[in-house]
């Protein structure tokens, strides 16, 4: 078996991003980050969370250009 998980519970994503676990909550309900739906559990697979969190600081990134 794999060290490292395949997909992360909305605990383990709130513990990574340093937030409340309800805003992840929020964020997924919102279909703001990329989850599967298992039952009324869900689930955040470990590279499309990585992809999504790249792209988010790149975007932030862009921002912060000195002109």
């Amino acid at each position: 078996m794999d060290a490292e998980k395949k997909v992360l519970t909305p605990i383990e994503v709130a513990e990574q991003l340093g937030v409340n676990r309800k805003t992840v909550y929020t964020m997924l309900q919102q279909n703001l980050l990329p989850h599967v739906r298992c039952g009324d559990k869900y689930l955040i697979g470990r590279v499309a969370f990585e992809k999504w969190l790249e792209g988010n600081q790149a975007k932030a990134g862009a921002g912060n250009s000195a002109a």
